[in-house]
Formats: structure tokens, C-alpha cells, sequence
């Protein structure tokens, strides 16, 4: 999976990606999202997104 900056703010697609694992429940109810350095890799980008992200 590959974000774009020529498909908006990267935290945004990030935002959609992770509300569309939840509500396809590949994130299964009462566990844990996987790690950032995991989630990082599977995603191609750097941390500081991540933190945007979560603040919003």
C-alpha cells in the first residue's frame, strides 16, 4: 500500500485507511492496533503523520 501527497495530506489518508481496517473488522473488537513501526512498514511513511493523525 502506497500514500500519495497527490491524493491529499498523508495523515488523512492514513485516517481512512486505518477507520476502513476497523469497520472491516481486520482489526478485531477489544484488540490492539498493531504497532507504529509495523504500521509504518505496511504503509510506506514516516512517523510523523501518524502523530498528526492521532491528534485529530
Amino acid at each position: 500500500m502506497t500514500l500519495s501527497r497527490k491524493n491529499g495530506p498523508l495523515y488523512i489518508q492514513i485516517k481512512s485507511i486505518l477507520k476502513a481496517r476497523i469497520v472491516n473488522q481486520e482489526y478485531p473488537v477489544q484488540s490492539l492496533m498493531p504497532p507504529e513501526p509495523e504500521l509504518e512498514r505496511e504503509l510506506e511513511s514516516a512517523k510523523l503523520p501518524y502523530v498528526k493523525q492521532w491528534n485529530n
